[in-house]
């Protein structure tokens, strides 16, 4: 295994000049035999071209001239990659630099991200955790510039499971999440003092939960995407109470 520069790129030898030159160098050699490692370069180009695209490749390689080991590796249209590789595929630990400005520095598998790494996307966004073949899976978490971030679990790219998200303002919401969405039983306390806890569906206060206002007054009882909905006991700060059963926000059935 050694260390060289190959540049792959579309332009090639013709078959007689390689058979004269071979013959020149080894005039033992047949020129079948010369034919047959020339297609098998050939091959091998074709192979690197189709898994990575055409680019630039300075590094190490294994005895039949795949790129594997350490190296960096340069696209035409100006990513790059500098790490592990195996069987001409990133694999290992490594570094990719989009022309973008998006960048990965982390754990790969067969040319994908898997494992534990950072990907950061300009000078705002960030995520820091668990990778599954490209996609954001497990723990991690992710900072939107310097006051917003969420950390907990991921599914699929999506926020999935428990997590705790937190807002510019200062609102933080603690609980279950689905496909990015609060969703499941969860808290949420805003920056003005409201506070809500209970059942989530798609981002919106559904079913049993919760609220408090910072006068003191509060709701218990059925909510649906976020009205009032159901039967539930509201209490106002000066310590009344009016129960029964509530449609969109407003109470149309009191019971004593």
């Amino acid at each position: 295994m050694g260390s060289g520069c190959s540049c792959i790129a579309d332009s090639r030898n013709s078959s007689n000049e390689i058979t004269t030159m071979e013959l020149q160098k080894n005039p033992r050699k047949t020129v079948s035999t010369i034919f047959e490692e020339s297609n098998k370069e050939t091959l091998l180009i074709d192979q690197v071209i189709d898994t990575l695209g055409k680019g630039n490749y300075e590094g190490e390689k294994d005895p039949w001239g795949n790129i594997h080991g350490k190296g960096m590796f340069f696209w035409e249209d100006g990513t790059k990659y500098i790490g592990d590789w195996k069987q001409n595929t990133m694999d290992g630990v490594g570094r990719l630099v989009k022309p973008n400005g998006e960048v990965y520095m982390g754990e790969w598998k067969q040319g994908m991200k898997h494992g534990e790494g950072v990907l950061s996307q300009g000078s705002k966004v960030k995520y820091e955790g668990s990778w599954a073949y490209d996609s954001k899976e497990g723990f991690g978490s992710e900072t939107w510039g310097k006051h917003a971030w969420f950390i907990g679990h991921f599914r699929r790219n999506k926020k999935y499971g428990q997590g705790s998200l937190f807002w510019e303002d200062g609102s933080e919401y603690k609980g279950e999440f689905k496909n990015n969405m609060m969703h499941g039983s969860g808290e949420l306390t805003w920056s003005d003092g409201r506070y809500y806890k209970g059942e989530w569906q798609c981002n919106k206060m559904t079913g049993k939960g919760l609220f408090k206002w910072p006068d003191g007054s509060q709701y218990e009882g059925k909510y649906y995407q976020n009205k009032k909905h159901g039967v539930g006991k509201f209490k106002c700060k000066d310590g009344t109470v009016y129960s029964g059963y509530w449609i969109n926000g407003k109470l149309v059935e009191q019971k004593e």
